[in-house]
């Protein structure tokens, strides 16, 4: 017949100094475990710390008033977040067919217009600092200032920018920023 060995137990330690050793190892282990969760969430706290303190935040408006009352259109960039935007695509519409500059724009909204009736600044690739603003087009012709303001419902621009820490986000002209993964390609139809 075969004969059943019997494992021993593992038992406590007897006497109290072992037990205490016992005691300390598992306590100690504990707090090391209980360090590396604080660790971890104050990490988390930092991260969103620093995403809140370089938060760019772009909107897009027209203005068709001067501060004296006369006609003067703008389309504007405005950075009401409290860090840079880089911008990095943008993309013009006249009755949702893109644009490649604001002159085939402006000629898309009213037809023909005078020359030197606006001024343009390039808004790809710009950084938009906190709390300031491009004009994207400026028309200084009062009376196609006004044309193009009464057709400015035609006319959309999106535009995605990324903080410094390269989260982005994708704004158009009638809707608010909404977070995406990475912008798109460069668009190589809109060259102001």
């Amino acid at each position: 017949m075969t004969e059943l060995r019997t494992i021993p137990s593992r038992e406590l330690p007897k006497t109290p100094a072992k037990r205490l050793e016992l005691i300390a190892a598992v306590l100690a282990s504990f707090i090391a475990a209980l360090a590396l969760i604080v660790s971890a969430y104050s990490a988390y706290w930092q991260r969103v710390q620093a995403r809140a303190l370089v938060w760019p935040y772009l909107q897009l408006a027209s203005s068709d008033v001067t501060e004296d009352g006369k006609s003067d259109y703008r389309f504007l960039v405005l950075n009401g977040g409290i860090g840079p935007a880089r911008i990095r695509f943008v993309e013009v519409t006249v009755d949702e067919k893109p644009v490649s500059t604001w002159d085939e724009a402006v000629k898309e909204l009213i037809g023909e217009r005078p020359p030197n009736t606006m001024i343009r600044n390039s808004v790809h690739g710009r950084i938009v600092s906190a709390g300031t603003n491009v004009n994207a087009v400026h028309v200084i012709d009062p009376e196609v200032a006004k044309a193009v303001a009464e057709a400015r419902h035609r006319l959309q621009m999106q535009v995605c920018y990324c903080s410094v820490l390269d989260e982005c986000w994708l704004v158009s002209s009638h809707e608010e920023p909404a977070p995406i993964t990475k912008c798109p390609a460069r668009s190589t139809s809109f060259k102001d």
